[in-house]
């Protein structure tokens, strides 16, 4: 008993704490690194599956692009506003739709005898769109001609080329289906390198008697510019497929859609040079998505294919891929390596704690449960500062303090908790409110315009009560910004949406900015007449009231649609839009800075 009073205290606490240690820290570890590689993988899959929800959202908004313009189009020559027994008078019209439509290639009317005319924006050029036709130089001679200022034809600025609208997908696969939406198949454009993909729509007269087609084109690249601004990490990769598996677009130029020894081919999935594409070859997906991992070229992919429905008969696939390392690898090597240094520590402290035995004292043992109990105010109160041990109580006030700084830090930590969180929801409710506001113009923007009207729309059929929408276009805006500049167009803009956003007065009216210099006025609960009575003091308002501009007047006008309806089942939003933009087709035709409704 003489030789262990002699030895230091802190010998005696060793063994015991050591093993406690070393059993507990094999047990956190292990679950530790069980957890941090599930973790990693979980947010791989969360990071696959939102790159593929936003991929196959900008696939469906970009094709979505493809009927709307179709059936305008379609409405146009039924209705008579444009001549195809004139073919060249449609050149101003397709010249500004595809200036209006940034991402479609060509937007085309096609004759049975075979003349046709689009409004054509070649792909991978960055070029001015033109106008291009096959009856001006000769019969079915395919040239481009720049356009006028006001969109008619003018000089021929390409090589002719033989050219028959009736030989073309576009127009064979709307001749199949006459009077109904048609996809054509992917092919090559006449005279140039790339791939596009159609839609067209044979427009048929009151005897069914087929009139023109209407054609809409959009290139692949477009697809590909998608795919390849998407961040996909590393070495992540997106493809999408149509039905058959073959390659319509990638985000990487390392995974061609194309055969590179012969460019006219696109490669099909099963066949493809890389062995990761050819493994997800063999996954059909329906409405369900897969997920789940795939083991290719030495690597585990964290995967998520999805098929996405175009609509009237076509759908794509497209799959995500992310490297399965890119998330765990970092973790499982930083854990290994801190578990590796933990239990070097530990078996080190068994091996000096081995000398010593079971000799443990009872304070110890108290000041350890305690501790483990994490009794945090028992701690604080340091029971043991009579004890007759030195270590003991240096112990047991090492600890008292220790649980007075732990408790302020904790404190501290709960106040620094509370204070970030409200700094993240003013972070969030910011963001929130950009998201739906106009940079330029500090009104709405198009997307709470679209949920604004969705919204509005149900209250009106469930109240049954008049929904009115106005749609703006400020009068000859293209030529005061070629005249003043692009600075002076935008302060022009501002002082509009100002104007127009001063006449309204209840909470659930809304102005928002439609698009370019294009603006929407929601008015729920407002019959035509009251809308009608609105629009005019709005065309009142900015034809009498200068924008002020480097502090100088200009005056500008402005051309309204309106159009108003009571929403039942019968109805929807796009027939109330459509009308509204007719009636603003009609205002500006017979002379702008007027008010066009459907009491007229």
């Amino acid at each position: 008993m003489s030789r262990a009073g002699n030895l230091p205290l802190r010998i005696l606490i060793i063994i015991p704490t050591t093993l406690l240690f070393l059993v507990g820290a094999m047990l956190i570890g292990g679950i530790f690194v069980h957890t941090s590689l599930d973790t990693g993988r979980a947010f791989g899959h969360q990071m696959a599956e939102e790159r593929s929800k936003r991929l196959a959202s900008q696939i469906l908004q970009l094709t979505e692009q493809l009927p709307a313009v179709l059936t305008l189009n379609a409405e146009g020559i039924l209705g008579g506003r444009l001549d195809i027994q004139q073919p060249e008078s449609l050149a101003p019209w397709l010249y500004t739709q595809i200036r209006q439509f940034e991402r479609i290639s060509f937007i085309s009317v096609a004759l049975p005898d075979g003349r046709y005319i689009t409004g054509a924006r070649d792909p991978g050029e960055n070029i001015q769109p033109h106008i291009a036709a096959n009856f001006i130089d000769g019969r079915l001679k395919l040239a481009g001609y720049q356009a006028n200022p006001d969109g008619s034809l003018g000089a021929r600025n390409s090589e002719l080329l033989d050219y028959d609208p009736r030989q073309r997908p576009f127009m064979l696969a709307a001749l199949k289906t006459p009077g109904e939406l048609a996809w054509g198949s992917i092919y090559h454009y006449a005279g140039m390198p790339d791939f596009g993909i159609s839609m067209s729509l044979a427009v048929l007269d009151a005897q069914g008697k087929v009139i023109a087609v209407c054609g809409v084109d959009m290139a692949l690249e477009r697809l590909n510019e998608f795919m390849a601004d998407i961040p996909l990490g590393n070495a992540g990769v997106a493809y999408l497929a149509d039905a058959e598996g073959k390659l319509i677009a990638t985000s990487s130029p390392t995974l061609p859609f194309v055969d590179p020894n012969n460019p006219s081919n696109r490669l099909h999935l099963a066949t493809h040079p890389s062995a990761l594409l050819r493994k997800v070859s063999q996954y059909q997906v329906d409405n369900r998505p897969f997920v789940g991992a795939l083991d290719a070229e030495d690597s585990r992919y964290l995967t998520n294919i999805r098929r996405i429905d175009l609509g009237h008969g076509k759908h794509w696939q497209l799959g995500v891929l992310l490297p399965e390392q890119e998330f765990v690898g970092k973790t499982e090597q930083t854990t290994r390596q801190a578990l590796g240094f933990v239990l070097m520590t530990l078996v080190l402290l068994a091996l000096c704690g081995a000398l010593l035995g079971g000799f443990i004292a009872r304070p110890i043992e108290q000041i350890s449960q305690l501790a483990n109990s994490r009794a945090l105010n028992a701690l604080r109160q340091n029971s043991f500062k009579t004890s007759q041990i030195r270590e003991v109580q240096h112990l047991s006030a090492s600890l008292a303090h220790l649980g007075d700084e732990l408790a302020d830090a904790i404190d501290e930590l709960e106040d620094r908790v509370i204070q970030r969180t409200q700094q993240l929801q003013e972070a969030n409710n910011k963001l929130q409110q950009l998201s739906i506001q106009d940079s330029l113009t500090g009104i709405a923007n198009r997307r709470a315009f679209d949920e604004h009207l969705r919204q509005q729309w149900l209250n009106a059929k469930r109240e049954k009560q008049p929904l009115s929408l106005l749609l703006i276009d400020i009068d000859h805006f293209k030529a005061f910004n070629d005249k003043y500049g692009h600075p002076a167009g935008d302060q022009a803009l501002i002082q509009v949406a100002e104007q127009l956003a001063e006449q309204l007065h209840r909470p659930n009216d809304l102005v928002a900015r439609y698009g370019g210099e294009e603006f929407a006025v929601i008015l729920p609960n407002t019959t035509v007449a009251a809308a009608a009575l609105l629009a005019e003091q709005m065309r009142q308002a900015i034809a009498g009231r200068p924008a002020m501009i480097d502090e100088k007047p200009y005056f500008l006008t402005i051309s309204i649609g309106l159009s108003s309806v009571i929403p039942t089942a019968e109805h929807n939003t796009k027939a109330l839009l459509q009308r509204a933009d007719q009636h603003l087709y009609q205002a500006k035709a017979d002379g702008r800075n007027r008010v066009s409704t459907d009491e007229q």
